[in-house]
C-alpha cells in the first residue's frame, strides 16, 4: 500500500475531501497484495489503523509493519472513501507495510 503525506489543501481539493477528514491518502496498491488489500482504492483516506489515528505515512507504514509481523496479521482500517467513513478489515502478508 502506498500513501502520501497528510492531506494538504491542494490535495483535499483535488480529491474532493472535506476539511473534517484527517489521515493519509492511499495512492496505490501493489498488484501482488492480498485480495482484501487490493479492495482499497487510490484516493481512499486512511484515518486510523486498529482504532489508532494515522497522522503520517511513516506512522501508517510502521503500524502496518508491526501488524504484518504479528501472529494474526489482521488490521481494522478506518477509511474515508468519497466522503463516506467506513471500517474495513484486512489481513496483511509479511511483506505489507
Amino acid at each position: 500500500m502506498n500513501v502520501v503525506p497528510p492531506l494538504t489543501s491542494d490535495l483535499r481539493r483535488q480529491l474532493n475531501i472535506g476539511r473534517d477528514v484527517h489521515g493519509v491518502v492511499i495512492t496505490g496498491i501493489d498488484s501482488n497484495s492480498p485480495p482484501d488489500i487490493r479492495g482499497l482504492s487510490r484516493g481512499d483516506v486512511l484515518v486510523s489503523i486498529n482504532q489508532e489515528p494515522v497522522r503520517s505515512p511513516e506512522e501508517a507504514a510502521a503500524k502496518l509493519r508491526e501488524i504484518a509481523k504479528s501472529p494474526q496479521k489482521n488490521a481494522l482500517l478506518l477509511l474515508n472513501r468519497h466522503g463516506v467513513t467506513q471500517y474495513v478489515g484486512v489481513k496483511l502478508s509479511k511483506d505489507e507495510g
